[in-house]
């Protein structure tokens, strides 16, 4: 068994994307489990058990936080409904005793915006070109979900075009601007 250790969203409208994150302090029964904490999800993520310990919040906390702003919303994950991320939600809701506000998708993030894309009629060499330009992946919260609305509005703005060249899908790629939010003030919300 496994744990949340930090949750992150993105908004994305017009050509911005806003993103932001919480850590989650594992509770004491997390930290019991015969997983206990995995040094290996600290070299993957950057971040130490110490650091959890000290700006985490606690479950009813960030179930309150997602549940404020998510709510009525559908919401993609990296990997899906039934994966990972629904797995460590359905952990950190149930240390919580807390319901979700917001529903979860059954199609990951990836295959959402793959499938609209080519409802879209978006080719696949467009949609290399698309991954060349793209954010990396962290394995850090927030990056990785403003990674996934990038990519979501970069499809939605070539899928507006009828025509599109390579080096207008750059264009259209490096107008796409990125505002990270601080980390929530994990102490004082």
């Amino acid at each position: 068994m496994s744990y949340p250790i930090e949750i992150g969203w993105a908004w994305a409208e017009r050509s911005h994307i806003e993103s932001r994150s919480i850590l989650v302090k594992p509770s004491a029964e997390w930290l019991s489990w015969k997983t206990g904490w995995n040094p290996e999800a600290e070299r993957l993520h950057g971040i130490s058990l110490e650091q959890l310990l000290r700006e985490g919040i606690e479950a009813p906390k960030a179930c309150g936080t997602l549940n404020y702003e998510w709510h009525d919303a559908e919401v993609f994950f990296d990997t899906g409904s039934g994966a990972h991320d629904s797995r460590w939600l359905s952990t950190l809701y149930r240390a919580a005793s807390l319901e979700p506000s917001f529903w979860l998708s059954d199609l990951s993030s990836d295959r959402c915006i793959l499938s609209y894309a080519r409802m879209s009629r978006i080719t696949d060499t467009r949609i290399r070109a698309l991954e060349i330009l793209a954010p990396k992946h962290t394995h850090r919260a927030a990056q990785d979900a403003a990674k996934w609305a990038w990519h979501y509005l970069a499809v939605k703005l070539i899928a507006d075009r009828e025509i599109i060249s390579e080096s207008e899908i750059a264009d259209l790629a490096s107008s796409i601007q990125i505002k990270f939010k601080p980390t929530m003030d994990q102490k004082s919300e």
